[in-house]
């Protein structure tokens, strides 16, 4: 209860008293103007406010005079000189004070009753209305608009939430708490929701409130976080018989009340094996309560999320829970004279008057009404049972029923059906079409042993989600291969619940391996695991893909960095035998091969005896892995003591082999043995009538007299007697950078310095004339030429590559056949074109490749059905008429030529002429 000053106290008793009313509304300017003065007028037709311990705050409405005389606070009216005197958003400030009749108001006898903001306004009619609420707006009307993370490292409760309030408000209220509730906060994600709401379920978690309340100390409505006082027994203030002027209801309503409670919370102090909290329950019950009005349940669902995370915090909120709905929320309701003193959870005791009461009863404040006219000033309370109450509606509105949670909170889910272990190292779960559960947890432990279901579990391998799917299937290729285990299946819900274990015992697993490839599947390089460094089994066992034949694991045979022999080949480890006077033996997993191809198998061994005796065979196995034959790689003593040699051999299956296997043994001789780098892998010869062909000149050889280029191209001239040639024509120009390495630049000739009008240079290979070129006819399919050029000066030049049966000739004349490119002007620009030529007749492409003015790789392929033309690498366009005929002899060449008196050059930085194809035997 507010604290009343002497007089106020005094006025309160009094038989008589006068009630001054004033209420404060910020102007355009944003100073609180004083209504029930303003321009000489009372405006103020008179106030309600109050609240609810189901209502987040205060909430007011005032009554105002809408016109007097010519003067307006109708804000729709906006040329009234008051148009602009109120509006949604401004402050409000209500309050009251208590003096004797016909007394002065002064400054101190002001008791302020409420403060916060007008939401709307109504002027349709005389009175208009204000409808406000108290300061709880700002975070009611902030909203979170970029979730964040709080609690990465644990702290108070209120310390999160003014945090919260921080980061979201460019100016935030300060969070008053009177005493601390010592809750911690741990990690969680804020969503974008308002402050008020994301705060309130803050509270809501262990039964504190959040509202704005007087401060005797600052004068002043504060944000305070408390707990309401749920064992208070000492009345506030008494009323007596002859005080209360009506009494509005006197109501006992069994429909809200709650006398048992469960709360269902995720408690991280015990984490299940995939780190989650494991689904707990607190209760709390009043018996007093139950015998007053029957057994009334309740349970409380908590999300994962939830930061009531211990019995302690689940159990301080079942009990708060009880307290505020054990009894009904308002059996009592009663009008006063107005009372300003009057809060929330405040003890009052009504005295017995013979017809209501008829004895002295205590009552706790769930509701107040302050209704402040010129007819009445009356305070109306709502009142419940002898204890104070911090919620109702809020804990109701938590309850668990279908659709927000289930009512049956730590039932387990129903047991699912489990295949065996398949093969290929998986278990299947067959799940009824009923089973809700949310996840399947699948644990593998030695025949008979214990699982582990904590946090950090030794056991758990995989987690299969369920949700609407039949059949789930976990992953079992991590547990020890091929040794006999016990698989268990742990069902679990969504809310955590677990499930009864359902065991499937003595089952077998392989791993993913070689053994699932197809028989004919072609295998490149090695899959033996060569390194050793795998045991999916465990340390007692030998590593992956390697099985013990004689002798037993660790003692006849073992892994070994060198300690025991000498340093590994490949990796940590190397197989080291034993020098044991009894036979080893180990052997592999069987492989796929096929019949007719090729494998190589071989091993790097090191031997320490000389009479010592090795074998490594190949065994070949049919398609029921039964032994066809053996082929001996290795047999016999070590060539050299004390050093690593390599053991090989070229194998091909025998007819039915479907698989292999390599197996490993030393005889009985007291010398230890090492193996490593373990191959066994396809061996590729390609026919030679497979070679093709691969021509590539990047010109960075050759002193351009002797030899031109790195193939030796020969050089000859268009219109000119090499005698009468008195300046080289081609040279090696210096490469500007490693993008262009090894250019040649090859220039017309000059006759006494000058240059010559239809002349030109020419390299080629072969001797065409002579009917020594080095192709007939068309390429096969698959072959290529590409040619990296530039041209200097595109005026009065001709220039073409490729491959062309005439040398001196340029392409587009006579009888020429060949496929490459030329320069052919379009319309007035000189570019590169693509051409297929036979005996003279000549298909371009419709298009020009690109201009000739810059370094473009200029390229054509053989298809099955013409040439294809590309640029830079990319298709442009495909030639299919008049290719070279078949008897057609064509080389490689590359010319320029001045279609005038000047000198005229082609930069050239690569050429090259590739393409597998068949070569038919002789």
């Amino acid at each position: 209860m507010r604290t009343l000053t002497v007089p106020q106290a005094r006025m309160l008793a009094a038989t008589e008293q006068s009630l001054r009313l004033r209420v404060q509304i910020d102007t355009a300017g944003g100073t609180l103007e004083d209504f029930t003065a303003l321009l000489g007028y009372d405006w103020v037709v008179g106030v309600e406010c109050g609240e609810s311990v189901d209502d987040p705050g205060q909430t007011a409405t005032v009554y105002l005079r809408r016109d007097v005389y010519a003067a307006s606070l109708n804000p729709m009216m906006a040329s009234n000189r008051l148009a602009t005197s109120i509006n949604v958003g401004r402050r409000i400030v209500i309050s009251v004070a208590l003096i004797p009749l016909d007394a002065t108001v002064s400054g101190g006898d002001w008791i302020e009753i409420f403060r916060g903001g007008i939401d709307s306004i109504s002027a349709a009619s005389e009175p208009m209305t204000l409808e406000c609420s108290d300061q709880i707006r700002t975070l009611r009307d902030t909203w979170i608009e970029a979730p964040a993370t709080y609690g990465t490292t644990p702290g108070a409760v209120e310390t999160v939430m003014q945090d919260i309030l921080d980061d979201n408000m460019a100016s935030p209220p300060t969070i008053s708490v009177p005493t601390s509730p010592g809750w911690v906060i741990e990690e969680f994600q804020t969503e974008p929701q308002s402050l008020l709401t994301q705060l309130t379920m803050l509270a809501d978690q262990i039964g504190w409130n959040l509202r704005y309340r007087w401060d005797a100390g600052s004068g002043a409505f504060e944000l305070t976080f408390y707990e309401p006082d749920r064992t208070n027994t000492t009345p506030d203030y008494s009323f007596g018989a002859s005080k209360i002027f009506s009494w509005q209801n006197l109501d006992v309503s069994i429909e809200d009340i709650r006398n048992v409670v469960d709360v269902t919370y995720g408690d991280r102090s015990v984490l299940d094996c995939n780190g989650h909290p494991t689904p707990q329950t607190e209760s709390a019950s009043d018996s007093s309560s139950i015998t007053a009005y029957g057994r009334r349940w309740m349970g409380i669902t908590l999300a994962a999320s939830s930061q009531i995370t211990t019995s302690t915090e689940a159990a301080a909120m079942a009990a708060a829970c009880l307290s505020d709905l054990k009894e009904p929320l308002a059996a009592v309701g009663i009008e006063v004279q107005f009372f300003p003193a009057v809060e929330l959870h405040d003890l009052y005791t009504l005295t017995a008057d013979g017809f209501h009461l008829d004895l002295d009863t205590d009552f706790a404040v769930v509701g107040y009404r302050h209704t402040l006219t010129e007819g009445a000033c009356r305070t109306a309370i709502m009142l419940r049972g002898e204890t104070p109450a911090g919620a109702h509606k809020r804990w109701l509105g938590m309850a668990a029923f279908p659709g927000v949670a289930s009512l049956q909170d730590v039932l387990p889910p129903p047991p699912v059906a489990l295949s065996v272990v398949e093969s290929i190292g998986h278990l299947q779960a067959h799940v009824p079409e009923q089973w809700l559960a949310s996840t399947l947890e699948f644990h593998v432990v030695p025949p008979g042993g214990v699982i582990d279901e904590t946090d950090g579990s030794t056991t758990i391998v995989d987690v299969a989600e369920a949700y609407s799917r039949k059949r789930l299937t976990a992953d079992l290729t991590n547990i020890p291969i091929g040794e006999l285990v016990d698989v268990v299946m742990i069902p679990v819900d969504r809310r955590g619940n677990r499930g009864s274990h359902q065991r499937t015992s003595n089952q077998r697993t392989a791993r993913f391996g070689t053994h699932f490839l197809d028989p004919i599947q072609r295998i490149a390089g090695s899959f033996m695991g060569s390194t050793f460094d795998k045991q999916s089994r465990g340390p007692l066992y030998p590593p992956d893909g390697w099985h013990m034949a004689v002798g037993s694991w660790d003692t006849a045979a073992k892994l070994d960095d060198g300690t025991d022999g000498t340093t590994p080949q490949t990796g940590l480890y190397s197989l080291l035998f034993a020098a044991v006077t009894t036979l080893t033996e180990m052997y592999t997993d069987a492989f796929p091969v096929t019949t007719g191809r090729r494998y190589l198998a071989s091993a790097a061994l090191y031997v320490d005896s000389a009479t010592c005796e090795v074998l490594i065979e190949v065994e070949w196995l049919d398609s029921s892995l039964s032994v066809l034959g053996s082929v001996a790689i290795h047999d016999g003593p070590a060539p050299s003591m004390g050093a690593w040699f390599t053991a090989f051999l070229t194998v091909a299956p025998p007819t039915g082999a479907r698989r292999a296997r390599l197996r490993i043994s030393k005889d009985n001789g007291a010398a230890f043995v090492q193996i490593d780098r373990v191959v066994w892998e396809e061996s590729v010869q390609r026919p030679a009538e497979f070679t093709g062909i691969s021509l590539v000149d990047d010109f960075c050889s050759g002193d351009m007299v002797s030899r031109i280029g790195e193939l030796g191209w020969n050089l000859t001239y268009i219109g000119a007697d090499p005698e009468s040639v008195d300046e080289a024509t081609v040279e090696l120009k210096p490469s500007a950078s490693w993008t262009e390495v090894g250019v040649i630049r090859i220039g017309t000739p000059l006759s006494g310095g000058s240059p010559l009008s239809a002349y030109g240079t020419v390299l080629y290979l072969g001797e065409i004339d002579a009917s020594l070129a080095p192709f007939t006819g068309p390429p096969p399919v698959g072959v290529e030429c590409r040619m990296k050029a530039i041209i200097t000066d595109i005026t009065s030049i001709n220039a073409w590559g490729g491959l062309w049966s005439n040398v001196t000739t340029y392409p587009g004349g006579a009888s020429i056949s060949g496929i490459g490119w030329k320069l052919k002007d379009d319309s007035g620009t000189l570019r590169w074109w693509g051409v297929c030529s036979d005996a003279g007749t000549e298909t371009t492409t419709t298009a020009a490749l690109v201009n000739a003015d810059d370094f473009q790789e200029l390229g054509w392929r053989r298809t099955g059905t013409g040439i294809m033309f590309m640029l830079n690498g990319a298709d442009v366009e495909e030639v299919t008429t008049n290719l070279p005929d078949s008897v057609c002899l064509l080389a490689p060449v590359i010319g320029v030529r001045a279609s005038s008196a000047s000198e005229r050059r082609i930069q050239v930085d690569w050429f090259r002429l590739e393409g597998q194809y068949r070569r038919m035997p002789l």
